[in-house]
């Protein structure tokens, strides 16, 4: 499956809330909380939905202004450290 189409979902030991503009992420079996700034909560909020990562990249773009580039760089960041934590799971098809 080609990286830009690959899609997540939230894994079912998590627990989040959205506080204002940042997200707070629990994980409920090792009881390790997580706070997310308001770019990553919203591409948090996005891979949960299940969107495939070209189409977060280019949403959050235009929602927060920022070149694809960056954006890119901060979801792939994003998601290796939310699968090392086993707070993401690839979406099934």
């Amino acid at each position: 499956m080609s990286n830009q189409k690959m899609s997540w979902k939230h894994a079912q030991n998590v627990a989040w809330r959205k506080v204002e503009d940042e997200v707070v992420i629990l994980d409920l079996e090792t009881s390790v909380y997580y706070s997310l700034n308001s770019t990553a909560s919203r591409i948090w909020e996005l891979l949960g939905e299940g969107m495939a990562e070209d189409d977060i990249v280019e949403k959050v773009s235009d929602e927060y202004n920022q070149s694809e580039k960056v954006v890119k760089k901060d979801m792939t960041g994003l998601i290796q450290k939310m699968k090392k934590e086993k707070l993401l799971v690839p979406q099934k098809h």
